[in-house]
């Protein structure tokens, strides 16, 4: 919301072109002492229509004032309408010329308000409080634009997220992998799939508490979010499941992140008020290989890591399987238990100091 604020924060912007000091010294005064309540103003004079296209550019004004008379002013009115300025800039012209020729002529250039010279205090004052009307009615629908695309982009963000890990939920994921394995299959490129459930979970709640285990799944959305690239996608698939989307990332590339989350999940404390948990993940994972052939769809390499996901679970706890192998882990967690230990003794092994999930990584 600050680029919204800043917008009404903004002065509005006057160039003066004009040659004529006298004229300068009222166009100035005018500008001034038309403050309004919210509105501050600001401003720069070029003498020359030279000058003016340059601090059109450099300047960048809301509301220009220009002497039709000076030589090459049509130049100052082309280059406003034909470029394309992100803001509508209203022109204003004085002419000592009042004819009607003269009149049609500036219009036909795209000017906004004529006025004469002659009555210059007079006529000015009303021409420029009409500009300023319109800068702070475009300045509100602009706001008004502005809130409403934020708006759009957090409802959007909130369709794609899984509200308790902020990882994609399941509607996303599928989208992205259709198009990210469709995009390896175009371009002759790796991708891998990681499936992750957490082993006896359900000891987790049963023992404690259902909201000590919607932080543990919401802390291991965080793990999994600390590993992932910009271009990889981690979604939950349900209760206490994970998907893992990795973009160009080989069997080889998939075991190592593997590994790495595995490692990362069992070595973490989560503690929840006077609650303490440990969890440990099984994995499966999947990788197409540009020419294998082994896969057709995204949904294909889905099915596999599934299946090697239940090749983990019955192969014992916190075990990998992919590729047609079985991974151990690296470290013994046989001492990992899926409950909750409630006001352990400084000694023992299970309560030492929690890790903080957010600088696991």
């Amino acid at each position: 919301m600050s680029n919204v604020k800043n917008i009404s924060q903004k002065p509005i912007k006057f160039l003066i072109v004009d040659s004529d000091k006298a004229r300068q010294d009222i166009l100035k005064k005018i500008i001034m002492q038309s403050q309004s309540t919210g509105v501050t103003f600001s401003y720069k004079v070029a003498n020359s229509c030279r000058d003016g296209l340059e601090k059109l550019t450099s300047y960048n004004p809301d509301v220009i004032i220009l002497d039709f008379d000076l030589e090459a002013s049509e130049l100052i009115c082309a280059k406003i309408r034909t470029s394309k300025r992100k803001k509508y800039t209203p022109l204003l012209v004085i002419s000592q010329n009042e004819s009607p020729k003269n009149v049609v002529t500036a219009f036909d250039f795209g000017i906004d308000d004529f006025c004469s010279k002659v009555n210059l205090d007079v006529e000015m004052r009303s021409r420029i409080s009409s500009a300023i009307r319109i800068k702070k009615m475009q300045r509100a629908i602009l706001e008004d634009n502005l809130k409403l695309r934020q708006e759009n982009r957090r409802l959007k963000l909130l369709t794609n997220i899984d509200e308790l890990t902020g990882l994609s939920n399941m509607r996303y994921f599928k989208k992205r992998l259709a198009q990210e394995f469709s995009r390896a299959q175009r371009y002759e490129i790796d991708i891998s799939l990681l499936m992750i459930d957490l082993d006896s979970f359900k000891n987790v709640n049963d023992s404690s508490n259902h909201l000590v285990g919607s932080h543990v799944l919401a802390e291991v959305g965080r793990l999994i979010e600390s590993t992932l690239r910009r271009h990889d996608v981690g979604a939950r698939f349900g209760g206490d499941e994970y998907v893992i989307i990795l973009t160009q990332t080989n069997a080889a590339g998939a075991l190592a992140v593997s590994k790495r989350l595995l490692n990362l999940i069992s070595e973490t404390v989560y503690k929840f008020e006077d609650v303490i948990a440990r969890v440990t993940p099984s994995i499966g994972y999947s990788s197409y290989s540009p020419g294998s052939g082994k896969y057709k769809t995204g949904n294909d390499l889905l099915k596999c890591a599934d299946e090697n996901l239940y090749r983990s679970k019955n192969s014992g706890r916190a075990c990998i399987s992919g590729e047609g192998e079985i991974s151990k882990p690296i470290r013994d967690y046989s001492d990992v238990k899926n409950r909750r230990i409630i006001n352990e003794p400084e000694s023992s092994e299970s309560s030492e100091t929690p890790k903080d999930p957010k600088k696991a990584s």
